[in-house]
């Protein structure tokens, strides 16, 4: 199929800002795609960084989206009523309630939860993980990046937390031109802290170490482990800092090898 590239977005001159899909694209957005390229769209986005709202190719409101760099130039992020767009504050606010609304009953001041998954949360771009006292967020949207301001103080009020960490030192930030850094966003420096998951206390430093610092995705198979564990001996490579190991002691193993190429790491399962 062959169309005229167009020089931008399809932006109402008295209406909110807009971004149009191709035929195909409309498509697969209607099948619950999240992620578009240049290709995809009717044509380019005016401005990156920006919310949107999503139309196909006949002018159907597909809900609420993000304007990106990179290969990747629009992640939609879910319906939003009416025909507008909201302000950041407004957006964030109702995001964020409804992702830890969902994760209540994992909201233990003192354990280890993520509380945004990205798309999942119908926030693309965002990730949130709680330890303890400590958020620390990872943020490769442009978008997501410019609302910090109405995200963190949210999340303080919501959470309580004594601090806020971004560990984004990712590579993927630099399709959207954003800088790769760690820095403190709120409140006091915590280099190191505990959490407690299936009754064991596991040592993470949100400065360090892999992801925002502590795998949490494994936090079901860390349990399963633990079920599995009974009178056993277990070899665990590539372990990190030993959690499924301490998992599975906790679980009634005769014992557990732990094996990792940083001795830092393995460090923390005896600290």
């Amino acid at each position: 199929m062959h169309r005229q590239p167009a020089e931008s977005a399809d932006v109402s001159p008295t209406g909110p800002p807009q971004v149009r899909l191709g035929r195909r694209a409309s498509g697969l957005a209607r099948k619950g795609q999240l992620w578009f390229f240049a290709d995809d769209l009717a044509a380019e986005p005016a401005e990156v960084g920006v919310m949107v709202r999503v139309r196909d190719d006949g002018g159907r409101d597909l809900g609420l989206g993000f304007t990106a760099g990179g290969r990747v130039v629009l992640r939609r992020c879910g319906d939003w009523p009416g025909h507008d767009v909201p302000d950041r504050e407004t957006f964030f606010a109702a995001r964020l309630e409804a992702a830890l609304q969902w994760r209540r009953e994992l909201l233990d001041p003192r354990a280890g939860v993520r509380l945004v998954h990205g798309e999942s949360d119908r926030l693309p771009g965002l990730v949130v993980d709680r330890y303890g006292p400590v958020l620390v967020l990872q943020v490769t949207s442009a978008f997501v990046e410019r609302a910090l301001d109405a995200i963190v103080p949210f999340l303080v009020r919501a959470t309580g937390v004594e601090s806020v960490v971004a560990r984004n030192d990712l590579a993927a930030r630099r399709h959207e031109q954003l800088d790769q850094e760690v820095r403190l966003l709120h409140g006091r420096r915590i280099d190191q802290t505990t959490i407690v998951e299936h009754g064991v206390e596991h040592v993470v430093r949100p400065f360090e170490g892999h992801k925002t610092g502590f795998y949490l995705d494994q936090r079901p198979a860390r349990g399963l482990m633990a079920e599995l564990a009974p009178g056993r001996t277990m070899l665990d490579l590539f372990a990190y800092q030993g959690a499924f190991s301490l998992c599975a002691l906790r679980g009634g193993a005769r014992s557990a090898l732990a094996v990792d190429q940083s001795t830092e790491a393995l460090g923390r399962a005896v600290d």
